[in-house]
């Protein structure tokens, strides 16, 4: 089966398993072995980490159980916490695997850009000087297509492929929210955020527009800027 999820990664230590801590996984895997009374393993999409959400995380699982799919989703959203959502439930082909058959993942940042915070957004960065936005598109662009991002990554050992194709990177205003949309065939661990981190100081006006390209080219993780928060980022979309 094939699950579609969204949440909000506040109160979680990120999306994968790990002893004693609060995660996505620990509340999903409880929650749909009460159900199918039998052990679960999932595959997912994409790992968030501690604090970022998501609005399409995919998942995959396999169960001897005959299950109806509607009714499945109805019961598991009955004991999930309220801050997970099953959006999708359904059946699909027993080969299928949730992050290696993904084509695109795509990630949205979002910025609340004004003098005072909001009562009803609070899963964003919120940032009180005037954004240059002209400049942040301008650095986007340098990030579009196929590059080393080893300037943006945490690499996690020795011979990691830091290669990735960026198919979209722009960054877009709606009301006072600045929104940075990043698009690409997989992503590295923090590299979303750094790429924010790095964007936000041209917005600030730290750094021009062609800084942005420079420490691309440079694949020196010390040239960019610092990771961002993660409560702004959002897993936004899975593509297969």
């Amino acid at each position: 089966m094939r699950l579609v999820l969204e949440y909000d990664g506040t109160r979680y230590h990120g999306f994968q398993r790990q002893a004693g801590l609060a995660t996505i996984e620990e509340e999903l895997l409880t929650g749909m072995e009460r159900i199918l009374q039998q052990k679960v393993k999932i595959g997912y999409a994409g790992r968030t980490d501690a604090g970022v959400h998501a609005r399409w995380q995919v998942i995959n699982f396999h169960t001897t159980r005959d299950i109806d799919p509607h009714r499945f989703r109805w019961a598991l959203n009955c004991v999930l916490p309220q801050d997970i959502v099953v959006k999708r439930a359904e059946i699909v082909a027993s080969d299928f695997d949730a992050r290696k058959n993904a084509r695109e993942r795509e990630y949205r940042y979002y910025i609340l850009n004004r003098p005072y915070p909001s009562a009803f957004n609070q899963r964003c960065l919120l940032v009180t000087r005037t954004l240059d936005i002209e400049g942040m598109k301008e650095a986007c662009g340098y990030l579009e297509g196929t590059h080393e991002f080893t300037s943006f990554c945490k690499l996690e050992g020795e011979g990691t492929d830091t290669v990735r194709s960026m198919y979209r990177c722009e960054c877009r205003t709606e009301e006072d929210f600045v929104i940075l949309i990043f698009r690409a065939n997989s992503f590295l661990r923090h590299m979303v955020r750094s790429m924010v981190g790095t964007i936000m100081e041209v917005g600030l006006g730290k750094m021009a527009p062609t800084g942005v390209r420079e420490i691309l080219e440079s694949r020196d993780r010390s040239r960019a800027g610092a990771t961002a928060e993660a409560r702004g980022l959002f897993l936004w979309d899975v593509r297969y």
